[in-house]
């Protein structure tokens, strides 16, 4: 039995095409990139890293994991992406193997069960010497999606007599990694204050909400996306009645609205903690295309125009004023 290590992601900003059995645009939404993982394993004669550079028995760079959530023919996906590059380190001819399997979520300490058909191979048969001689590596660019994946395990072996390919460590060199994914939930807390119409929650004082609301997406194993954005929208004004209003906009990758949810509170004005003059707000709404959430904060006023409106877009990875 040999020691493995768990891999927790690096946030990263990119946004990354990923090719998934040739299908259309129609078909794939544009992804968002949230996790990219680096992998090194030094084990013996097999090697998986990154970069140009062999030295010391190892690779200097890092290979990759990184990370997409998207929409396929309407169900919401996670995309797990495997890049580097597997070498032959030996002085001695022969042949290195790779195996990456993607993995449901386990329970306890448990990765969970590789997807049927999901385990994909590289190999590459070298004479030996340096590492990096083109003859004694391999590039390797392997994926796979699917709702429920939790984990990526890369293991690299040695091929014996060309039938069967065995672990082959150095001392405590582990010669696999598990790779763990993203959560299946993304939590913002958001505060909007617009003037005289503000969302959060909690005690409001010196102008704006103390509290936050909170915004929340969740996918589940099938494919479908449940947003959820719950707080307490606020008329704000000493001396004044009017209106305040929300408009609550559940999108997809590309932007497009999937659902809209309008609340809005007039109230009497004075004291903003006083219940004419706020509205508790729970709305939530499921699609498996369900990718962003955006928040509209400001004034209605009596001819139907909405003025000093305030902008939050959030998806899995961040909220911003957009």
């Amino acid at each position: 039995m040999f020691s493995h290590r768990i891999v927790t992601g690096i946030i990263t900003t990119a946004l990354v095409a990923i090719t998934l059995g040739g299908l259309s645009p129609a078909a794939r939404a544009q992804g968002l990139t949230i996790q990219t993982d680096e992998v090194n394993i030094n084990a013996g004669k097999a090697d998986f890293g990154g970069g140009v550079s062999h030295t010391f028995g190892h690779a200097e760079g890092h290979g990759t994991v990184t990370w997409e959530l998207s929409t396929v023919n309407g169900s919401f996906v996670i995309n797990a992406r495997v890049r580097g590059t597997l070498y032959w380190d030996s002085l001695d001819p022969g042949c290195a193997g790779l195996m990456i399997s993607f993995l449901r979520p386990g329970t306890g300490t448990t990765m969970g069960s590789p997807f049927a058909g999901s385990t994909q191979h590289a190999k590459v048969c070298g004479p030996g010497g340096n590492a990096v001689l083109p003859s004694n590596k391999v590039a390797v660019d392997q994926s796979f999606a699917n709702a429920d994946l939790g984990f990526v395990e890369i293991e690299t072996c040695v091929w014996v007599n060309n039938a069967q390919c065995v672990p082959d460590t150095i001392g405590l060199n582990p010669n696999f990694v598990h790779v763990q994914g993203p959560p299946n939930f993304k939590k913002h807390d958001v505060n909007i204050n617009s003037g005289q119409a503000d969302f959060g929650t909690g005690l409001h004082a010196f102008g704006g909400p103390t509290g936050s609301a909170s915004v929340k997406l969740t996918h589940d194993s099938v494919g479908q996306v449940t947003g959820l954005v719950d707080g307490t929208l606020y008329w704000d004004a000493l001396l004044a009645s009017g209106c305040s209003q929300l408009i609550i906009e559940f999108r997809n990758s590309n932007g497009t609205t999937l659902s809209t949810k309008t609340i809005e509170k007039c109230g009497p004005g004075g004291n903003a903690n006083d219940a004419g003059n706020k509205q508790s707000v729970n709305k939530s709404f499921s699609n498996g295309s369900l990718m962003q959430i955006l928040l509209r904060v400001g004034v209605l006023l009596p001819d139907g125009s909405f003025q000093n409106v305030k902008r939050k877009l959030c998806d899995f990875k961040e909220c911003r004023d957009v």
